[in-house]
């Protein structure tokens, strides 16, 4: 083994032995697996005893996989994982078992068993490498990599807990839409959003989430979206009209702001029951301001607020409308730790008392692990995304 092939297994070992979230850490050594092997797309896939399926836990590429699981019996990945033994395929467009697949055809494909002493965990899949094809010495180490993470996943005990049996709330289909204000624009963006998970979506300032997260909210011009399809409430809403949008904004979602406005000149409670009139089915203005610890603020004017309050205001306000789904941006931003958890807390638990999906997009990675799942943007695009299998809670966060 060169010199170059040890420092990439040495690095992916230590990577494997951070003290982290362990889907944050499966997909950091897969971003840098792909990296150090130059693909477009690399893919862990990990079996599931109970129901004898393999799910997607963490990807790297322009695609969120993370839905994706597939039959023992059934792909690559199912023929892998079944006899433990690595398949190479140097030209996926001449192989048949490619013929059926939907989208663009990977150029190659590498697929390698996550092997411990008496079991296959699953496989790590690496595709469309750039410069040439795999080598058999990239065979050797990708093959040592696959052995490093199966070993670190036994030594863990990884229980998995895939959101299979969740329905699909919210779904984009190759949507490409102009930038918000200072953002990216999306580029042929496909995700799915799950009935009552937790969504985290991250990434450097100017990626994208912005224009995103108001997209979901249906707050952006819809004539910024060149192409693609957006599916919610049982309709495409890129074609609803002007009603369906109304109830879009009255039942459906509910936005919360980095600073969460509020009109100065009524007190709190009159703030929330703005919200409360305008909602389809909406919770009193004394249940949401019961759901954020805000009862003895009902009566207090904006100006008396501090950051906190003001922002527990704003997750009343969201909560009030019982949405199926709260799109919070940059939640706790302006606060100092201890009280962006505590707005943090109420989000949360308010958000799994209505049974609603929460999307927070943030630019805390330590914020996303509270999250279900994590999907990075990069430049409007999917960049990677894993599954989070035991997300913390505020209290444990550290920043």
């Amino acid at each position: 083994m060169n010199q170059n092939a040890s420092v990439l297994i040495w690095e992916i070992a230590k990577k494997l032995q951070q003290e982290t979230s362990f889907g944050k850490m499966l997909s950091d050594v897969l971003l840098y697996l792909a990296r150090s092997m130059g693909c477009e797309e690399a893919t862990l896939w990990l079996l599931n005893v109970k129901d004898s399926r393999l799910y997607v836990v963490a990807s790297v590429g322009k695609q969120d996989l993370t839905g994706a699981s597939l039959d023992l019996d059934r792909g690559i990945p199912g023929a892998v994982t079944r006899s433990a033994k690595t398949e190479l395929i140097s030209d996926c467009a001449t192989d048949p078992r490619f013929k059926q697949v939907k989208g663009e055809t990977p150029r190659n494909l590498l697929s390698l068993p996550l092997k411990t002493a008496y079991d296959c965990l699953g496989c790590l899949q690496l595709t469309d490498r750039r410069t040439s094809d795999f080598t058999r010495e990239d065979v050797d180490i990708c093959a040592l990599a696959a052995s490093l993470i199966a070993i670190a996943l036994e030594e863990r005990g990884v229980l998995l807990t895939p959101p299979a049996s969740r329905k699909v709330l919210t779904a984009l289909r190759d949507l490409s839409c102009r930038g918000a204000a200072d953002d990216a624009p999306l580029k042929q963006l496909s995700l799915n959003i799950y009935e009552e998970e937790i969504l985290a979506i991250v990434g450097e300032s100017g990626c994208g989430s912005r224009t995103l997260m108001r997209l979901l909210h249906l707050t952006s011009d819809l004539s910024d979206v060149r192409e693609g399809r957006f599916l919610a409430a049982g309709r495409d809403m890129l074609n609803a009209g002007e009603g369906e949008i109304d109830d879009y904004h009255r039942g459906f979602a509910a936005y919360i702001y980095p600073d969460c406005p509020l009109i100065p000149t009524m007190n709190v409670k009159a703030n929330i029951e703005l919200a409360v009139r305008q909602a389809l089915d909406p919770l009193t203005a004394e249940e949401a301001l019961f759901l954020t610890g805000l009862q003895e603020t009902a009566k207090w004017m904006p100006e008396k607020l501090s950051l906190k309050q003001k922002q527990l205001v704003g997750v009343a306000r969201a909560l009030a409308k019982k949405p199926d789904l709260i799109l919070a941006e940059e939640p706790g931003f302006y606060l100092g730790a201890g009280e962006a958890k505590e707005v943090l807390a109420a989000l949360l638990s308010g958000a799994k008392k209505l049974g609603a999906t929460l999307v927070i997009a943030t630019h805390n990675p330590e914020i996303a692990l509270l999250a279900d799942r994590v999907l990075t943007l990069r430049e409007g695009r999917i960049f990677r995304t894993f599954l989070n299998n035991h997300p913390k809670t505020p209290a444990e966060l550290v920043w």
